[in-house]
């Protein structure tokens, strides 16, 4: 006898949503409605975490500097979010980002994470290095050369700015 799965009463889901069949079993339904869960947790810890170390970087020249630097761009502007983008960058030893001039419609955030460089911010030079923050106005011109000995780390965030700030 073939019955629904509204008359044995031992299952809730019917297979494919299609009423006259059976139900698949509760138990693998379950553990796959936990994989999918994990799996869509883990897609979107994904989006929300970075690390340098796993991150894939690109040789570019910045703003018209000396010679190549890697970037990695881990975020990109979404609805869900309130940045232009994140950028992660690592200046060689004796690489720069060029000096260069920002539109007023955003501002950019240089957050240094390890070694030494030398800030040009509107025209003012700034010794910068672990756990300095700069904030480069909109409409500012700004620009970074490393002077260590080592890699400088640093994070770049672009904001957007409207004319009602």
């Amino acid at each position: 006898m073939d019955t629904t799965p509204a008359e044995t009463g031992d299952c809730r889901t019917l297979v494919d949503g299609q009423p006259g069949l059976r139900c698949r079993n509760t138990q693998e339904q379950k553990r796959n409605l936990v994989m999918n869960a994990k799996n869509e947790s883990v897609a979107l810890l994904e989006k929300q975490h970075f690390r340098f170390e796993n991150s894939r970087f690109n040789n570019v020249v910045a703003h018209g500097g000396s010679r190549p630097i890697l970037t990695c761009r881990v975020v990109e502007a979404r609805r869900e979010t309130a940045v232009n983008f994140i950028d992660f960058a690592v200046v060689p030893v004796g690489g720069d980002i060029g000096i260069h001039t920002h539109s007023e419609d955003n501002e950019e955030v240089y957050i240094i994470i390890s070694g030494q460089g030398e800030m040009v911010l509107d025209g003012r030079k700034l010794t910068v290095g672990p756990g300095h923050v700069v904030v480069n106005r909109p409409g500012g011109t700004h620009g970074l050369k490393n002077t260590g000995s080592t890699d400088l780390r640093l994070v770049v965030i672009e904001v957007p700015v409207t004319a009602s700030r």
